[in-house]
């Protein structure tokens, strides 16, 4: 399996590079960007599986990055992080289609266990489209089989 790419956006410097340090040695391909707007453009070159994205940044917010995302990606797996606990921040970053919320500061035992379940979710997923395909190439197969049965039965 490919290592896991994520995206931490976050104007903490500190933030980032605990990401980074904790993660790479895990194997985890870390990227990060320090602003929205950077944020934007590192998710559209480096397509992550997962972009970690804070609330508070320069000039571009949170949950306006997170619609950008979106936009690009709809299926794009966010997780939402502030330092300020609000219902209200975390009811509109999963409305505009955050996956997941976490307050800060966090452990990195929580992180993990978040990417753990992340990945489950996308090797599920995965699971699930194949067994689908596999499906509907047996189920076509065995139209056109009985198909050409019927067609032989009334010659």
């Amino acid at each position: 399996m490919k290592p896991v790419k994520i995206l931490v956006i976050d104007d903490e410097k500190l933030i980032r590079w605990s990401f980074e340090k904790k993660l790479n040695s895990e194997g985890v391909k870390v990227y990060t960007a320090g602003s929205g707007e950077d944020g934007v453009e590192s998710f559209q070159m480096e397509q992550p599986d997962i972009v970690f994205l804070d609330n508070k940044l320069p000039k571009m917010q949170g949950l306006e990055v997170l619609k950008k995302i979106k936009a690009i990606d709809e299926d794009a797996i966010i997780v939402f992080m502030t330092a300020y606990e609000s219902v209200d921040i975390a009811v509109s970053a999963i409305k505009a289609g955050a996956h997941e919320y976490i307050n800060k500061p966090f452990s990195f035992e929580e992180i993990n266990v978040i990417i753990k379940n992340i990945k489950d979710k996308i090797e599920k997923e995965k699971e699930i489209q194949l067994l689908k395909r596999e499906k509907k190439d047996s189920v076509t197969f065995n139209d056109s089989k009985q198909s050409k049965l019927l067609r032989f039965a009334s010659l």
